[in-house]
C-alpha cells in the first residue's frame, strides 16, 4: 500500500511570517520524518521598520522554547504595552489599543455596559483611565511579567463565554444604581493610577534588565 502520508512541505515566501511558521512546523514535527523547505525571493529584500508585534509573539516563542531574554538580545527587541494609532479618527486624534483589560467587572455584569451608562450621564473617566497599561504608557513606565508566569497575566488570559439573551442582559444594566455605579468605577480609576504609580519607569526597568 502507498504510503499516502504528507512528507514534504513548502512555504512559498519568506519575511518574519513565513519563517515563524516553519519554526512552528518543525517544532510541531520534531518526531517525524517531515522535510520542510522555505522558498524566498532574493530580488524582495527586508522591510526597513520594525515588526510590530502583539502578546501572541510571546506565547510563540515559549512553545518554541525560546527563552525571552535571548530573544530580546538577538532581535534588538523592546517590550510595547500596546499600540497608539494616530490620526486614526481625525487629524489630531489618537486612539490607544492597550494590551490589556479596561476596568474589572460590576457584580456579575461586565465592565463595558457599566462604562458605558455612566459616560452617557457624564459622570465616567475616559476609558484608559481604567486600564493599567494605558495609564503605565502614558506615564512612562513598564511592569513585565516573568516568562514562566507570563501567560497568567490577565492581559493574555483567555476567557470563557456566557450565552445571554441581550435583553435580559441590557436590562440588568439599566437596573443599576447610577450613583453606587459611578463610586465603583472611581475606585477602579484610582486602582489603575495607583498600580501605574508603582511601576518602575522604563528606563529604570531597563537598567535593571540590564544588571540581572
Amino acid at each position: 500500500m502507498a504510503n499516502t502520508a504528507i512528507q514534504n512541505i513548502t512555504i512559498v515566501g519568506g519575511g518574519t511570517a513565513g519563517w515563524m511558521a516553519a519554526a512552528v512546523l518543525v517544532h510541531h514535527y520534531r518526531e517525524h520524518p517531515l522535510r520542510i523547505q522555505l522558498v524566498e525571493s532574493e530580488q524582495i529584500g527586508t522591510v526597513g521598520v520594525g515588526e510590530a508585534t502583539v502578546p501572541g509573539v510571546i506565547r510563540l516563542n515559549q512553545y518554541l522554547g525560546i527563552k525571552e531574554s535571548d530573544f530580546i538580545a538577538a532581535t534588538g527587541a523592546t517590550f510595547k504595552l500596546g499600540i497608539e494609532f494616530a490620526d486614526w479618527y481625525k487629524p489630531g486624534e489618537s486612539f490607544f489599543h492597550p494590551f490589556a483589560d479596561f476596568g474589572a467587572p460590576v457584580g456579575k455584569l461586565p465592565f463595558f455596559p457599566c462604562w458605558l451608562k455612566l459616560h452617557k450621564l457624564g459622570r465616567a473617566a475616559p476609558l484608559e483611565d481604567y486600564c493599567l497599561s494605558a495609564a503605565m504608557s502614558e506615564d512612562g513606565r513598564l511592569l513585565v511579567y516573568e516568562q514562566e508566569s507570563f501567560s497568567e497575566a490577565s492581559w493574555l488570559a483567555i476567557y470563557n463565554g456566557l450565552h445571554f439573551r441581550p435583553r435580559r442582559y441590557l436590562s440588568d444594566v439599566d437596573q443599576l444604581d447610577t450613583e453606587q455605579l459611578a463610586q465603583l468605577l472611581e475606585k477602579m480609576r484610582r486602582a489603575v493610577a495607583l498600580g501605574s504609580e508603582h511601576a518602575p519607569r522604563h528606563e529604570e526597568f531597563l537598567a535593571q534588565l540590564a544588571t540581572d
